[in-house]
């Protein structure tokens, strides 16, 4: 488990253009001390202080990758797996390449009890669609707005000046624009929409219907994955492997990024 450092987060302004990178009228001052205070008090090992921490810091709106790769490590640290994984998986979402952040993940989804195979689609999928699994949403909007400038301004030239490598060279630009943009939308539905969630109940009970009087047809435990199929009232629909039920709400939750 590799729980030893608490992270630094350089934030650097591109363009001056903010989008979903959260930053929108600058970073939050009360934000970022909270998070320094929390990397303080984990350093202390005071875990539960720091849980507290950076989830005042997300509630303000500063939410990097690193934040939730310590939280899910405070989380593991008291023991709340399902927590952790939650945790680790938007720092996951946020950090899709940092070995850390994968070799902790993994060792918390070993200590929960159902072993669900929510861990993604094959690798094949995965570098087929290398910008979507593999790029940041901040990453894939950044480039989106550079190659939106490159695009313009290429297409400027062009309308003077008739050049046909010009022209296969737009249509390269072109490509990656879609590429990213695309990448970037899906990140943002992912976030207004979410559609993965953790346990965090020691002990779940999921019923055959939105209701305390419907059967309880399965349980689940802290720290397994689902997806959730649709929402009435304080109850879930999930699917769980090859089950189907209903959860409560409390019982879960959803994997998404907090921005502002």
């Amino acid at each position: 488990m590799r729980v030893g450092k608490c992270r630094i987060v350089v934030i650097v302004g591109v363009l001056g253009v903010i989008g979903m990178s959260g930053c929108g009228g600058g970073v939050s001052r009360e934000g970022k001390r909270a998070w320094e205070e929390g990397c303080e008090a984990y350093l202390q090992t005071n875990y539960a202080k720091a849980v507290r921490l950076y989830r005042k810091a997300e509630e303000l709106g500063y939410a990097p990758g690193a934040l939730y790769y310590n939280l899910g490590n405070a989380y593991y640290r008291l023991g709340e797996v399902g927590r952790a994984i939650s945790a680790y998986r938007r720092a996951q979402w946020l950090m899709p390449r940092d070995g850390d952040v994968l070799a902790n993940l993994g060792t918390a989804r070993r200590a929960a009890k159902e072993q669900l195979g929510m861990v993604g689609p094959p690798a094949a999928v995965q570098g087929f669609l290398f910008f979507y699994y593999h790029v940041s949403p901040d990453e894939a909007l950044w480039v989106f707005m550079v190659v939106t400038v490159v695009l313009s301004l290429g297409m400027g030239v062009q309308a003077f000046v008739k050049r046909s490598g010009l022209r296969q060279v737009l249509v390269v630009v072109g490509v990656v624009w879609v590429v990213m943009g695309s990448s970037a939308g899906v990140h943002a539905y992912r976030m207004l929409e979410p559609r993965d969630g953790v346990v965090i109940a020691e002990r779940a009970e999921v019923r055959s219907g939105p209701s305390e009087r419907e059967t309880v047809i399965f349980e689940l435990h802290d720290g397994a994955e689902v997806e959730v199929l649709s929402r009435e009232g304080d109850w879930c629909k999930i699917k769980a492997g090859a089950q189907k039920g209903w959860i409560a709400a409390r019982d879960i939750e959803m994997i998404t990024i907090r921005r502002r």
